[in-house]
């Protein structure tokens, strides 16, 4: 791919690939980064043009898949002891991983984890029944919403009530 625009961002998008057979693992490779993108859960990849724009290199791999995919299982949000709730899922695959609690409405209230790398296998994490600015919630319903990523970019997200009481 070439431009001549400098320090820019650039988009390659692609079609929605759901009409492929899904036996196969299709990646996006921009070689001159060393960077990969698991091209059926993102719509397109970015990068920045540099200094004077120019050649980039890039790779469409298709490959049977050797491996399951990304799966959030197993997820569990319970109140523990009335002062915090504990967070429990499982990963397929090791992931980066991000944890939010959400209002009934869908709004974002609570940061729980952000961007944390996660081995396959069994998960926790604490959320202390607080906001964002540090003020505790009301009793209520809320969602916690656990999205997953490999380095590849495949993704998977969970989301799952949570009933706190006072």
């Amino acid at each position: 791919m070439r431009t001549d625009l400098s320090d820019t961002e650039v988009t390659i998008g692609y079609p929605d690939l759901s009409v492929l057979p899904n036996d196969y693992r299709l990646t996006l490779t921009d070689l001159d980064a060393d960077k990969s993108t698991y091209m059926r859960t993102t719509a397109g990849y970015t990068y920045n043009s540099g200094l004077q724009g120019g050649v980039r290199h890039f790779q469409i791999t298709a490959a049977p898949k050797t491996q399951t995919s990304l799966l959030v299982t197993g997820v569990t949000a319970q109140q523990v002891n009335g002062q915090q709730v504990a967070i429990t899922y499982t990963l397929s695959a090791a992931a980066q991983v991000d944890i939010q609690i959400r209002n009934i409405a869908g709004r974002v209230i609570r940061q729980v984890q952000a961007d944390a790398l996660q081995p396959a296998g069994s998960n926790t994490a604490p959320w202390n029944l607080t906001n964002a600015s540090g003020s505790r919630v009301p009793a209520g319903t809320y969602l916690c919403v656990i999205t997953a990523r490999t380095e590849h970019g495949q993704q998977a997200t969970c989301l799952r009530p949570v009933a706190i009481n006072r």
